[in-house]
C-alpha cells in the first residue's frame, strides 16, 4: 500500500509500525513546528520512509494530490487538525484515538480517564468522516485502569497498544477493513480542559491537588498564591502532618523544590531551574 501519515511524536510506535510492515510512506503532516521537541521522530521517520514532510493543515488541495498519485490510506495519529476526509470513499482514512469509542470523543481524554470514566480506557482505530471521532471501528482494545495508575502509567499503556493495533491492521489490513463495524450508541464528548482545570495551588483540598496531578501529571499547572496563571511543574507529593501553619504557606524550600502547607497536611512541588516561583511566604 502507498500511506500518508497525520502524526507527531506522541504516537511513534505507530511510525515503527508502519517502517516494519513494509507499505511505502508518500507524505507525512504534522500540525507541529518542525523544530518541535514532540516533531523529532516524526522528523526522523519521514526522512527514513524518504517521505516529504509537511507541517500544517491538510487542504482539499493535498487529499486530491494524494489521490492521483495512488495513495491507498490515511493514518492520523495524534494529529490537531481535520482532515477533509473525501465523502465518496475514493481515499481510505483511519485515526487512532485513545478511548473506547464512542465513548470519549474529544481532543485530550486521557485526563476524564482518569478524573472521572475509567471505563472508557482503551484505544480505537476507527474509519474517519467529517465529523470528529466518528466513523466505523476498525480495531479495538480496552485498557484495564487500576487505582495506581496516574498519567504516565495510562500514556504508556495508550502507546504500548498503539503499537500493538497499528501492526496487527497494517499486516490485516483488507480483512480488518472489510470487517469494520458500526459504533454503538450515541457516545460522548469531552472538552478539552481549561488551564483553570488543570492548575492547582495550596489553597485547594489534599484530595484534588492529588487527583489532578494524577490526571495531568507533568501538564499540571501550578500557582503559588491561588490566583496567578500556573505554571507547568515536574512533581508533587502530598502527604498528611498538621504543621500549625495556615494554608498556602511556604514553609521550607531548596533550589528545585518548595514545600506549602495546606489544608491537614503538605505539599511539595518540583520544578526546573526556569520556574519563577512567586513564592507568597
Amino acid at each position: 500500500m502507498k500511506i500518508a501519515v497525520c502524526t507527531s511524536d506522541f504516537y511513534a510506535p505507530v511510525h515503527e509500525s508502519i517502517k516494519e510492515s513494509g507499505h511505502e510512506v508518500s507524505q507525512v503532516f504534522t500540525s507541529l513546528p518542525l523544530d518541535s521537541d514532540w516533531c523529532l521522530k516524526t522528523a526522523q521517520f519521514a526522512h527514513d520512509m524518504r517521505a516529504e514532510l509537511i507541517s500544517g493543515e491538510v487542504t482539499p488541495g493535498h487529499i486530491k494530490e494524494m489521490i492521483d498519485s495512488g495513495v491507498d490510506l490515511l493514518i492520523s495519529a495524534a494529529y490537531d487538525y481535520k482532515v477533509p476526509v473525501p465523502e465518496d470513499g475514493s481515499l481510505k482514512c483511519i485515526n487512532v484515538h485513545g478511548t473506547l469509542l464512542p465513548e470519549g470523543r474529544g481532543p485530550w481524554p486521557a485526563p476524564q480517564i482518569l478524573l472521572k470514566y475509567p471505563e472508557a480506557a482503551g484505544l480505537t482505530l476507527h474509519t474517519m468522516t467529517n465529523k470528529w471521532d466518528f466513523g466505523e471501528i476498525v480495531l479495538q482494545e480496552k485498557i484495564e485502569v487500576s487505582p495506581k495508575d496516574d498519567s504516565d502509567s495510562l500514556i504508556a499503556k495508550t502507546i504500548y497498544l498503539a503499537r500493538k493495533l497499528s501492526r496487527e491492521l497494517l499486516g490485516n489490513f483488507d480483512r480488518l477493513w472489510d470487517a469494520r463495524k458500526q459504533m454503538q450508541g450515541p457516545g460522548t464528548y469531552w472538552r478539552k480542559p481549561t488551564d483553570a482545570e488543570r492548575t492547582v495551588s495550596p489553597f485547594d483540598e489534599a484530595e484534588r491537588i492529588t487527583a489532578i496531578f494524577r490526571a495531568f501529571g507533568r501538564d499540571t499547572l501550578f500557582s503559588p498564591d491561588g490566583t496567578s496563571r500556573g505554571k507547568e511543574i515536574e512533581k508533587l507529593v502530598v502527604w498528611k502532618q498538621e504543621s500549625g501553619e495556615q494554608p498556602g504557606l511556604l514553609v521550607a524550600s531548596n533550589n528545585s523544590q518548595r514545600i506549602y502547607a495546606i489544608r491537614g497536611g503538605l505539599l511539595s512541588v518540583y520544578c526546573d531551574a526556569s520556574f519563577v516561583w512567586g513564592d507568597t511566604g
